[in-house]
């Protein structure tokens, strides 16, 4: 299943229902290999640890949501594997390599949730590849080219609303919906945002932040996991992710990683 991150660990994104909960529900196992570009991240504040997910994007650079790593003191990550790592593969410093988009507030309904993590170098195998970022024209004139497709989305996190998280990597499908269902269910600006969902209960919950939401035929990573319904993981209510597309100027600016660049 999906999974949200748990509600206690995460900050308010849009007020009324909205709020960051990742995980995978009524999802599938994922298989050895199977996604590569998915890395576990832990963010450690004070004597809390926060779950969350993460995309490789190159050898050096990790995106994910920006209220993963919010007030984090370190940041650890695990690569290349389909079981949740209780060892981190990489302990980094959160002060010197987590850029948090500028504009991201968390007291301003979570907008612009999206933050790179510089990281060690990581050499590429069958079990470490990168995601490519998709173009900056992804959308043209508010019309959203991804409308109707479907996309896939993986993590560690609950498999239902009482859960505490997956130790077994999980993902399932949804369909990019038209953004007017999330503001229609959370009532805000839904800026930046790519809204998407499944008919069949199917969804992320807690510890899913972060992760990866990719098209299934291009191949990109057009999602960021952000949000979903205070109702629960299982409703199977639209989900809430960070528009890759409307962010690629800045991934580049700070990392140096462009559209279909895969240093």
């Amino acid at each position: 299943m999906l999974i949200y991150l748990c509600l206690l660990l995460v900050p308010l994104f849009v007020t009324g229902e909205a709020n960051v909960v990742q995980r995978i529900v009524n999802g599938k196992l994922a298989k050895n290999r199977q996604f590569p570009y998915v890395v576990h991240i832990k963010a450690f504040e004070n004597n809390d640890t926060k779950p969350c997910g993460g995309s490789i994007i190159a050898n050096t650079w990790v995106l994910t949501a920006a209220h993963c790593t919010e007030n984090a003191t370190w940041v650890s990550l695990n690569y290349g594997d389909i079981w949740r790592g209780d060892k981190p593969a990489m302990k980094l410093l959160a002060r010197d390599h987590v850029f948090p988009h500028p504009q991201y507030n968390s007291r301003n309904n979570g907008f612009n949730d999206i933050a790179l993590i510089r990281t060690e170098r990581v050499e590429f195998s069958v079990h470490i590849q990168s995601i490519p970022l998709p173009t900056e024209s992804a959308h043209r004139d508010g019309h959203n080219d991804y409308m109707g497709q479907w996309a896939t989305v993986a993590g560690w996190g609950d498999l239902h609303d009482r859960g505490n998280g997956s130790v077994r990597l999980f993902w399932a499908s949804l369909q990019v919906v038209d953004q007017s269902e999330c503001r229609y269910r959370y009532g805000k600006d839904m800026k930046g945002v790519l809204c998407a969902r499944s008919d069949s209960e199917q969804s992320v919950c807690g510890g899913d932040s972060g992760g990866p939401l990719v098209h299934n035929k291009k191949k990109e990573l057009i999602g960021v996991v952000s949000f979903g319904s205070l109702s629960g993981c299982e409703e199977g209510g639209p989900l809430g992710f960070m528009d890759v597309s409307k962010y690629v100027a800045w991934i580049r600016h700070v990392s140096g990683v462009g559209a279909k660049n895969l240093q």
